[in-house]
């Protein structure tokens, strides 16, 4: 939603994030390797607009050059590989299939290639085959439609959709000498949580002080009603961790 109805300044990725993208130009070509296929990630021919449905566009991470194969490349790297299941069922994330399909509406493609490098044990390189799905890229478009004229014309943020992290609202542009009136449902909500964070906080600190009284010069303590479990200091760091 902010994304939509602001000009937001230039987003900094984390780590992880930044990784990513340093892989991206060589997942692309894994990708294209495994079928064999000629591609391009030329910045100015991955970037298109739905004519049909003009709200939709998409920025590719590559695209085949080919007149018998038109299809696109998705590059992923993520260090999480519960969702990513098997490559036979196309078994990726739900938001990835989501952005798949929303590609495929625009580019009136029958299939794309996502290749993903999943780091756990070492790096573990899996291509899928993700065909068009009709049904879903109806609701997406309906979907995204009704968003649209709801959320982003009126400029007003989805109610049962939580808003994005404070940080990410210091990447609109202010507008020198503009001010706006603050609810008082909302500067209420503010405050009653920052006392309710800075009380919790304390509360925090006065029970871990009791906790490292207990403990004294032992350096770990058997938690109660856990078996083999103690909290005290181990590597450097003071936390709970499971005996030998």
């Amino acid at each position: 939603w902010l994304s939509k109805v602001y000009e937001l300044e230039d987003y900094v990725p984390s780590e992880i994030a930044q990784i990513g993208i340093d892989l991206e130009p060589l997942i692309v070509k894994y990708t294209a390797d495994r079928y064999k296929v000629e591609y391009t990630t030329d910045p100015t021919r991955l970037w298109y607009q739905s004519a049909e449905h003009p709200i939709f566009s998409c920025n590719l991470d590559g695209l085949v050059l080919s007149d018998k194969y038109k299809t696109l490349i998705e590059a992923k790297f993520t260090s999480e590989d519960r969702e990513w299941g098997s490559a036979e069922r196309e078994e990726i994330p739900g938001m990835f299939m989501i952005q798949v399909q929303t590609q495929l509406m625009i580019m009136g493609f029958d299939y794309a290639l996502v290749g993903v490098y999943i780091a756990k044990w070492g790096i573990e390189r899996r291509v899928y085959t993700i065909r068009r799905n009709e049904k879903m890229i109806n609701r997406i478009i309906a979907m995204g439609e009704q968003f649209w004229d709801e959320h982003v014309l009126t400029k007003i943020a989805p109610a049962d959709d939580p808003l994005p992290l404070p940080r990410e609202f210091s990447r609109i542009p202010k507008i020198k000498g503009k001010t706006v009136d603050i609810s008082t449902e909302s500067w209420t909500v503010f405050t009653e949580a920052k006392e309710a964070a800075r009380l919790a906080g304390k509360l925090k600190d006065e029970a871990m002080s009791k906790v490292r009284a207990e403990l004294g010069d032992a350096i770990a303590g058997r938690v109660p009603g856990e078996e083999n479990m103690f909290y005290g200091e181990i590597n450097g760091r003071t936390r709970i961790f499971k005996g030998e």
